[in-house]
């Protein structure tokens, strides 16, 4: 076997990384020599399997690697870098580290049947290009270990030659080769000049977009950029909630699938041995009930003392001055793809009910594009049985100080189907003049909302609500008559209760699932809870069915259903772009708003968004002096500004008094909105007719009833 050849692309990857380590090990020799012990650690328990089918080929090497192990051990135990003859130390155990991991590299990969798994995980179309850095990119995922426990679990419980050990090995040895295959995923590429990047150099970082560029880009700063742990390593301090997390997250995402799999992930790593291999056992046996309990425990402890060694320990190895190590714990907060920094709220939820919403929601995208948007079960003449006045009034009294930045949820909900062909079909959205009526009046709708009893027969927010709930039926019912909806080959109705819990999301989800970002840096439990509460009793009073209402489940289950929609059903849409007409008509909503807030901008705000949106910034171009500014106005303003209450209600104060004035002057800016902008226009290319009905909008109501 010519192993030269064949591990070489292996071997200079652990090499690399190590490279990492030491190059900063003389500013950070406490935590980056106590992570090289770690590093060691994990080795020596990879060495230390006791199978015998390996004999013939390590039983010479084994004990001399471990020896050796053993005296690098001492060695950094002794090692004084501040010393004059620090560099050429530090080069001796450079080296032997180096050696040692080139040796274990090979001796884990010998034999015909491992080398056949290594060329199938290592085949040349396996290995992207990109690496999930360029957000547009989808790059095939290797194996994760942990996917292939069942396989392990059942041969273990078909063949009675099968032992607990030499599960041991399979897993080890697949669990070393998954961390030097993640390597290979990080590849990344210069969004300007589209050269590609090789990783665990030094290279220059954008400072106006945070993307690493090569030498031959402008707008660089020098960076060292950490493989392993998929975060850079800059001089300056870093916050937690900077954009170094949100990278460091791409570091968890390719080590396990986001999911379930992720999150029990830290559960084993942050409980003990006896708690994580219940865990583990619960999780095997879902599949197997006669599963091997004791293969089962030995499977999840190799994999608790791996995966450790693998990620926690290398996360610690960093700059304590970037991210400080009494918040290394705060790392098991990452949920599945997002980072929610409300730490006091959103904890790490459960397997269980991850896997339970996840069925709910399918429920609601599979049987709820069948059931009827206005539902018959439902009665908005009476308040329903849950129905809490002190938290629906305590959501309305948080209107007075934060106005829900509602428009990136109307603007991305564009990208659906179900979304966009409704407001082409009615025609008034059809023209920028014509997109700034019907906002304003959602405007209005909304506020009334927020404003009165929905409840009281004599009051704005009931008949706006009744007013609603008629377009809605109206346009449904004429849509469905004339034509249903294909998808996937079978019919479904066009706004139905599924359609009525995203357009819920479009209004409440973007601030549960990024709170901070938007600027509700002082949301609580129980203002949370509330808004929770009132969108439920809004999308009760337009005939949501309890089962498909957004906010039906309890805070945390809203959370984790919000979560999964925007990252497993809005995400993947939005990044493929299918609906031009949909991106179109969200920047003419832009515009059209912009006469009611004229710091509203669509390319600076979806820039502002795009990183925590995780969309590719550099699709939403600041080609003006404006639009610059503006992006950094949104910067201070959702991240420092909203901090304070006093800004807030400032805010909310302003935001109303220019509502006031663009109702006033209605009829002014509609004209000239269709002067400046005679020839955007879009057209409904979808169906082959359109919905004409008496459109009364709440402008009209709003004149007819500003004294009441």
């Amino acid at each position: 076997m010519n192993r030269d050849s064949k591990h070489h692309q292996y071997s200079i990857k652990l090499l690399d990384n190590m490279d990492i380590v030491f190059r900063q090990m003389v500013s950070n020799h406490k935590d980056l020599l106590s992570a090289t012990n770690m590093l060691l650690d994990s080795y020596e328990t990879l060495l230390s399997v006791d199978d015998h089918s390996l004999c013939n080929s390590i039983d010479d090497e084994q004990p001399f690697l471990l020896k050796l192990i053993d005296n690098l051990h001492k060695e950094l135990k002794t090692f004084q870098p501040k010393t004059i003859d620090n560099r050429d130390c530090l080069k001796t155990i450079h080296e032997k580290i180096s050696n040692l991991a080139s040796e274990i590299d090979i001796i884990l990969r010998d034999g015909d049947q491992i080398d056949n798994l290594c060329d199938e995980q290592l085949s040349p179309d396996t290995i992207p290009i990109e690496s999930n850095l360029v957000i547009n990119s989808v790059s095939p995922s290797p194996t994760s270990p942990l996917k292939t426990l069942d396989d392990y679990q059942q041969e273990s419980s078909s063949s009675s030659s099968s032992s607990a050990a030499d599960i041991n090995l399979n897993i080890m040895t697949k669990l070393h080769r998954f961390e030097l295959y993640q390597n290979r995923l990080q590849f990344s590429k210069c969004n300007l000049c589209n050269n590609g990047i090789l990783p665990l150099k030094t290279y220059y970082k954008c400072t106006e977009c945070d993307y690493i560029l090569d030498q031959n880009c402008y707008h660089k700063k020098r960076i060292i950029w950490s493989i392993l742990a998929c975060k850079p390593i800059p001089k300056q301090k870093l916050s937690l909630n900077s954009n170094v997390i949100v990278l460091m997250k791409k570091c968890f995402q390719q080590i396990e699938q986001r999911g379930k799999e992720h999150r029990r992930l830290y559960n084993t790593m942050n409980n003990n041995d006896q708690e994580a291999c219940k865990l583990l056992d619960k999780y095997l046996d879902s599949s197997n009930n006669n599963n091997n309990n004791n293969s089962t425990i030995a499977i999840s402890k190799l994999n608790m003392n791996t995966i450790c060694a693998m990620v926690i320990n290398i996360l610690k190895r960093l700059d304590d001055s970037i991210i400080p190590s009494q918040h290394w714990n705060d790392f098991a907060k990452l949920s599945g793809i997002i980072i929610m920094d409300c730490d006091y709220l959103y904890t790490p939820p459960s397997p269980e009910l991850i896997e339970r919403i996840a069925v709910r929601r399918r429920m609601i995208s599979t049987q709820g594009k069948n059931a009827r948007g206005v539902s018959p079960n439902v009665d908005p003449e009476l308040p329903p049985p849950w129905f809490e006045k002190s938290s629906f009034e305590h959501a309305q009294k948080l209107f007075k100080t934060y106005r829900v930045i509602q428009l990136i949820g109307l603007n991305l909900v564009l990208n659906f189907t179900h979304g966009l062909v409704p407001l082409l079909v009615t025609g008034n959205s059809k023209t920028i003049s014509k997109l700034f009526v019907r906002y304003l009046s959602t405007t209005i709708h909304v506020t009334n909302w927020f404003q009165h009893d929905p409840f009281d027969k004599k009051s704005k927010a009931y008949r706006s609500l009744r007013m609603v709930r008629g377009m809605h039926q109206n346009v449904s019912n004429k849509m469905n008559t004339e034509a249903g909806l294909i998808e996937d080959g079978q019919t479904v109705l066009w706004i139905p209760q599924y359609g009525m819990c995203h357009a819920q999301f479009s209004f409440v989800g973007m601030m549960t699932v990024f709170p901070k970002q938007f600027g509700f840096h002082n949301f609580t439990e129980k203002d949370f809870h509330a808004m929770f509460h009132f969108w439920r009793v809004i999308g009760y009073c337009l005939g949501t069915d309890d089962q498909y209402n957004l906010c039906s489940g309890n805070d945390q289950e809203t959370f984790e259903l919000c979560r999964q929609i925007y990252f497993d059903e809005w995400l993947p849409v939005i990044r493929s772009a299918s609906e031009k007409t949909g991106v179109e008509m969200s920047k003419g909503i832009c515009i059209a708003m912009s006469h009611v807030n004229p710091n509203l901008n669509y390319n600076a705000l979806m820039r502002y968004c795009s990183p925590f949106l995780e969309l590719n910034p550099f699709d939403y171009r600041l080609e003006t002096r404006r639009e610059r500014c503006l992006y950094r106005v949104y910067i201070f303003l959702f991240n420092r500004a909203c901090k304070s209450r006093m800004v807030n209600r400032l805010m909310a104060r302003a935001a109303d008094i220019r509502l006031k004035r663009a109702i006033a002057n209605r009829k002014f800016h509609e004209e000239n909105l269709k002067t400046c902008y005679p020839n955007i226009s879009y057209e409904n290319d979808r169906c082959p007719f359109d919905v004409n009905f008496n459109y009364t909008t709440a402008i009209e109501t709003y004149h007819g009833n500003k004294n009441k």
